[in-house]
């Protein structure tokens, strides 16, 4: 069964002003949800969905520092 949806937004702040107003229910990332100041009431989705980012450079070797920075640390991060 495929859900009826009437409504779409791509701002975080909105769909929770939504839902706190009871006009619907929305599916945002944990990391929104971690300083959300809104009066509402969040559920896990089972199965959890996970998202892949991608990072994109077209020459490392001339990215900022703070790209470079920022690969070293998510490569760290990889061989955890």
């Amino acid at each position: 069964m495929a859900p009826h949806i009437s409504y779409y937004s791509g701002d975080d702040y909105a769909v929770m002003s939504m839902v706190e107003n009871e006009l619907g229910i929305g599916i945002l990332s944990e990391l929104v949800m971690k300083r959300c100041d809104y009066y509402i009431v969040t559920r896990s989705l089972k199965p959890e969905l996970h998202r892949e980012i991608v990072i994109a450079v077209k020459n490392e070797k001339n990215a900022s520092v703070a790209v470079r920075k920022f690969l070293q640390f998510v490569r760290k991060r990889e061989n955890l």
